[in-house]
């Protein structure tokens, strides 16, 4: 990893445990609850990592995410295998500073997760492909996010702080990595021969990562072999041949130079001949086809495949190794010339149609005779088997009128879908091109479906706009149900919602006629109890006489669906709550600060664990803070934040904090609840000024002096008010070994000293990072510091610098 000023910080390490809170008469102490409560931490996930496995090992994964208290449930959609069903929060979550971050991008919110441990065992019969995760507390669960099983050997990246050091793989496998801190970059490496075939692959937007990953591989020379930043979507794949032996690095970074905790990806390298495309796209069910394949280092251009009757239709990756529709319907394929209305191939409705937009400002004519009043359905599928294809799908009368035409047939989705009532009896002509006609290839395949509108059923599918739901006990929530109406359906859509918890209702279960969208409220009674539900919302219809069903979706926005549930979370509100009185003063960086704030407890008597946010409205800027407790009954207390002394001076810093309190329900389970404030009253606001200490060192580098000692001198200078011992240390990263540097001690009269950096033999470092050495006098509300940077110099180091082209 590069880091600029990089630091380490532990935030929140002492994790103070709340004692329970005493019992209270159950019907006083929720009728005071009901009456007086606050909304309370809704829990969030933000990332799993590594965020994927092999098929038939254990994985060890961490969740990050916020207000999920010292453990959470885990959830996961799918078969996987053993599963631990609770996380425990991790004694300490890693923080990297990374670059600092001036104004005005340090006045941006931003989130720091809290990382909870879990265990998966896959099953070596486990299905490749995602399962959808998700977390759950007594107040709350999150939205689904993806875990890929996968087929190869996987490792996970061992972070560290500074310059990126290349990390030596074996080919095939995948790398789970993650970009962090910013501008963090990741280096991989391997050996190749000449003329072998390398794919690489990075998946990081279809794991819901912030991630816009770069991908660039470098030879033997440095030289840049590729470079590619979106393919699939976001995610960049590269293919390549190499024309030379030796080792070659693959570079992964973010686009806007981006990078925190949730950056998540990972990164699959293959050796060996690769399928990019087929054609066709697909085939009928009980059918034999010939594939033409497109690929770099195949031995040959095309395979025969056999679909076994009874297949059932939809797409089948599993068939042809990459994206594949399998059809129920004849099928016919383009015959060239074809790029006119003369040299159209005629067919009919109920034929699937096989085409390519072969070259730029190509376009394929297909002919068709329709009766008027007789309504056909035109859908073409391209992008949604990986097609390039941006289609255009435009419809031609026999004079050469154009009648009707087609681009996207939803906003985001590239593929064409029409639908016509001729208005005479005639000959019609579809064309079918790409929307630029710079583009076509023989990988700008698609499938274009005919079918008389007549024999299509009036249906309709259901989407949810969220998969989750948050709903507190005495309370309601409210979700949006919406219909996509096809082939003339416009009746009322009567809706089913199963598997409802006892002590939940729900209203508004109807699409009325003619109306494409409902909201469904679900309200639950005072004492329904603390629980999490799958619950199935179901679109009812009929078609001659018999009953069809039609489940919601939930849409995903990288991945596609995301599950057919809907997961309802019936919830205890916060009671309690802390308030403070609007001040900005100033303050010293490198120096604490404290803030008094009183609790309005809302009948909740027992004690409170009180520390930073874990979502704030700024960037910290390295504001730290310790967890406090605060005793059953008190209802005032003290904060205290340390100012690192690297802050801009001048900079207002805002810093929030939480509290959580344990409640216990009439069943007589306790259960963890918060609150956060991020109203300005209650912020911690201080505006930065200079430091009560300097520290300067006689060098800001350094001869490592591997096996010897080198001497490092420093003077301090502190303001009169700062007295007592100063201690003065180098503060070594976790992951340098081999140096060893004993803290010097100065008293009131002392200004100046001498440290001693003792080295290791040739496992000493890496020094990939500036260290840094620390002053500090006096402890608590009065304690101060100053630091400054250390660069080691390592003759003998011959790491990649892995520097951007």
């Amino acid at each position: 990893m590069r880091i600029r000023g990089a630091r380490f910080a532990e935030r929140n390490a002492t994790i103070c445990r709340v004692a329970t809170c005493g019992r209270l008469c159950a019907a006083l102490w929720w009728l005071l609850l009901l009456s007086g409560s606050v909304c309370g931490d809704e829990p969030t996930a933000s990332y799993i990592f590594p965020a994927g496995g092999q098929r038939g090992t254990t994985v060890e994964f961490r969740v990050g995410g916020h207000y999920l208290h010292d453990g959470a449930a885990f959830h996961i959609e799918g078969a996987t295998g053993a599963v631990v069903d609770r996380l425990q929060r991790q004694q300490e979550t890693v923080w990297f500073e990374g670059p600092l971050l001036p104004l005005p991008e340090s006045q941006q919110k931003e989130d720091y997760p809290v990382e909870h441990r879990g265990r998966m065992e896959i099953g070596a019969d486990a299905y490749p492909g995602e399962r959808w995760w998700r977390v759950s507390t007594s107040q709350g669960v999150t939205a689904g996010m993806p875990f890929v099983v996968g087929d190869l050997p996987e490792i996970t990246e061992q972070e560290i702080e500074g310059r990126p050091l290349p990390t030596a793989v074996t080919l095939p496998l995948t790398v789970n990595g993650r970009i962090y801190p910013r501008e963090d970059i990741d280096i991989w490496t391997f050996e190749a021969d000449a003329g072998e075939v390398i794919c690489c692959e990075v998946s990081a937007q279809r794991l819901k990562s912030p991630l816009d990953a770069v991908l660039q591989v470098t030879g033997p020379g440095g030289e840049t072999v590729v470079r590619c930043d979106d393919s699939i979507g976001r995610d960049p794949r590269v293919v390549f041949t190499a024309v030379r032996a030796g080792r070659y690095a693959v570079r992964v970074w973010d686009a806007e130079q981006g990078g925190l905790q949730h950056y998540v990806y990972r990164l699959t390298l293959q050796r060996g001949p690769v399928v990019q495309s087929v054609y066709p796209l697909g085939a009928q069910a009980g059918t034999e086809v010939q594939l033409e394949l497109t690929g770099v280092g195949l031995t040959q251009s095309s395979r025969t495949l056999s679909i076994p009757a009874g297949t059932e239709p939809g797409f089948r990756p599993d068939l042809a190794g990459v994206p594949f529709e399998v059809s129920e319907f004849p099928e016919l394929a383009e015959q060239e010339p074809n790029n006119d209305m003369q040299s159209g191939r005629s067919v009919s409705a109920g034929m699937v149609l096989n085409g390519r937009i072969q070259s730029a400002g190509d376009a394929d004519y297909w002919i068709v005779t329709l009766q008027k009043g007789s309504a056909v359905q035109l859908k073409l599928t391209a992008a949604e088997l990986r097609s390039p294809l941006d289609s255009l799908l435009q419809l031609y009368d026999a004079a050469g009128k154009l009648v009707a035409e087609s681009d996207n047939a939803v906003d985001g989705q590239p593929d064409s879908l029409l639908l016509f009532q001729p208005p005479e009896d005639g000959v019609y002509a579809v064309r079918v091109s790409d929307r630029f006609d710079s583009r076509g290839g023989p990988e700008y395949s698609y499938r274009l479906s005919i079918r008389d509108a007549a024999v299509l059923r009036p249906s309709f599918s259901l989407s949810l706009a969220a998969d989750c739901l948050n709903l507190k006990r005495g309370g309601e929530s409210k979700i949006k149900v919406s219909a996509e109406r096809l082939h003339g359906h416009s009746g009322a859509i009567p809706l089913e919602v199963r598997g409802l918890p006892p002590g939940v209702v729900v209203e508004g279960a109807e699409i009325a006629a003619g109306r494409n969208e409902t909201q469904l409220t679900f309200r639950a009674e005072a004492a329904a109890r603390v629980c999490v539900s799958a619950v199935e919302v179901c679109g009812v219809g009929e078609w001659n006489g018999v009953r069809m069903e039609y489940p919601a979706r939930v849409e995903g926005p990288a991945t596609g669906a995301a599950g057919g549930h809907l997961w309802l979370a019936v919830t205890v509100a916060t009671p309690f709550r802390f308030v403070g009185d609007f001040e900005t003063r100033y303050a010293a960086r490198g120096s604490a600060f404290t803030r008094r704030y009183r609790i309005e407890r809302g009948g909740y008597e027992g004690p409170l664990r009180v520390s930073l946010a874990e979502r704030q409205t700024r960037h910290l800027q390295g504001v730290t803070g310790p967890v406090i407790e605060v005793p059953a009954g008190q209802n005032e207390f003290e904060y205290t934040v340390n100012l690192p002394p690297w802050m801009e001076i001048g900079r207002t810093s805002r810093t929030c904090l939480m509290a959580v309190g344990q409640v216990m329900t009439e069943d007589g389970h306790s259960h963890d609840v918060s609150y956060t404030s991020f109203e300005q009253n209650d912020q911690i606001i201080v505006l930065v000024d200079p430091g009560r200490m300097n520290l300067r060192l006689e060098r800001s580098s350094l001869l490592a002096n591997r096996g010897g000692e080198s001497d490092l001198r420093f003077e301090v200078q502190r303001g009169a008010d700062l007295a007592g011992p100063l201690r003065v240390e180098l503060l070594l990263p976790r992951h340098v070994q081999g140096i060893v540097c004993e803290p010097v001690q100065l008293n009131d009269t002392e200004t100046a000293g001498v440290l001693k950096l003792r080295f290791g033999g040739a496992g000493a470092g890496p020094l990939n990072m500036p260290l840094v050495v620390r002053a500090t006098v006096g402890v608590g509300v009065n304690r101060a510091c100053a630091e400054s940077p250390l660069v080691l110099i390592d003759p003998a180091a011959d790491s990649v610098r892995g520097e951007r082209d």
